[in-house]
């Protein structure tokens, strides 16, 4: 049986300290940037392992609260975004200081001290690395895929620092004084090139984003190919956290034993929404929130229920009132109706005809209601 993540976090955090205290002190009394840099990163890595441990702890707390309904399933993602921000300034704060020793060179005073704790350092980094191998895509672990780019940005500033070291010891040419500055340039942009996607990803869940790989387009034509459903709106679909998504959706369905009403029978709603569940099920949605919305189909003799009237009411207005029309249902029956409250809604009314499948409720001519 493997260590758990929290075991990990805690074996390379201690590692990980000791290192920093010593590639700080040396890189300062040796006058190396690249060294100092790769101490900084050290220090982000005891954070974010820091931060990591925490929100690991946090997320396993799943018993919902009056606050909290979903519990604090999401502390994972959020660790993670803050790892990725807090890497992403300190290689900022990098490359503002290796342009600056383009400008002001400086030597390394003791290249050999440096590289003995550049390798401390590698050596280090490399057991991190091993830790954290199975963390190496960001599908796997978002929380922990951070801590795996910070543990990879000092191996690749560990080895900057051997090779800034090693040159400085070999030659004496003037250019080795942009070897040091350069290497530190290096280093931060491909730092940066790994976590930006990192952040992106982090963002996208807690902006509730629809998860990767689901087309809302799709989900919207599988569910209205269920038998009985007329009409869909306000769907949506998101991420809870990497592992979990959820989706809410309004459905249009015919009113149960409508009595006197023409066309074909409905089928039972428990029925209808077991099979939009299915169908949300094969594209990995396991927790859904349906909510019917009932209409009548028209009554004999070329009467309307209300609810059709106000279907009938989307219309084109230059239709011949004796043509057989079939109807776009996609106006939601429940919602606010006081105009206060248009801004406060999530979402704006959908353009006719973007939720809704043509459904034709029965072939009957338009005509005003016989007295």
């Amino acid at each position: 049986m493997g260590l758990s993540r929290q075991a990990k976090l805690i074996t390379l955090a201690c590692g990980t300290t000791c290192l920093f205290l010593a590639e700080i002190i040396v890189g300062y009394l040796a006058g190396s940037l690249a060294l100092v840099a790769d101490s900084f990163h050290m220090l982000s890595d005891i954070v974010s392992m820091v931060v990591a441990w925490y929100a690991i702890r946090l997320a396993a707390r799943t018993t919902r609260t009056p606050r909290f309904t979903y519990g604090l399933q999401r502390a994972e993602i959020l660790g993670a975004l803050v790892n990725g921000v807090f890497l992403l300034a300190l290689c900022f704060t990098i490359v503002v200081e290796a342009i600056q020793r383009y400008f002001n060179p400086e030597d390394i005073d003791n290249p050999k001290l440096v590289l003995i704790v550049g390798c401390l350092g590698l050596a280090i980094n490399l057991v991190g690395l091993v830790l954290f191998r199975g963390h190496a895509h960001g599908h796997s672990d978002m929380n922990m895929h951070g801590v795996f780019l910070h543990v990879l940005g000092d191996a690749l500033g560990s080895i900057g620092v051997i090779v800034s070291a090693i040159i400085n010891i070999y030659t004496e040419a003037s250019w080795r004084h942009y070897i040091d500055p350069s290497v530190s340039l290096l280093i931060s942009f491909l730092i940066i090139r790994s976590t930006v996607p990192l952040v992106r990803n982090a963002m996208g869940v807690l902006m509730m984003s629809v998860p990767g790989g689901v087309s809302m387009d799709v989900l919207r034509k599988e569910v209205l190919k269920v038998d009985g459903v007329e009409g869909v709106h306000e769907f949506h679909v998101w991420s809870l956290n990497e592992g979990k998504s959820v989706a809410s959706v309004h459905l249009v369905v015919r009113e149960p034993g409508c009595g006197g009403c023409t066309g074909t029978a409905s089928r039972p709603y428990m029925d209808i929404a077991s099979d939009v569940k299915k169908r949300l099920h094969a594209y990995g949605i396991h927790s859904t929130t349906i909510q019917p919305e009932f209409v009548k189909p028209p009554l004999p003799n070329g009467m309307d229920s209300p609810a059709v009237s106000s279907v009938r009411s989307s219309a084109p207005q230059d239709m011949d009132a004796s043509e057989s029309t079939p109807f776009m249902v996609d106006s939601c029956l429940l919602k606010c109706n006081e105009r206060s409250c248009e801004s406060m809604k999530c979402c704006v009314d959908e353009p006719v005809g973007t939720g809704a499948r043509e459904v034709e409720l029965v072939d009957v001519v338009v005509s005003e209601p016989r007295p």
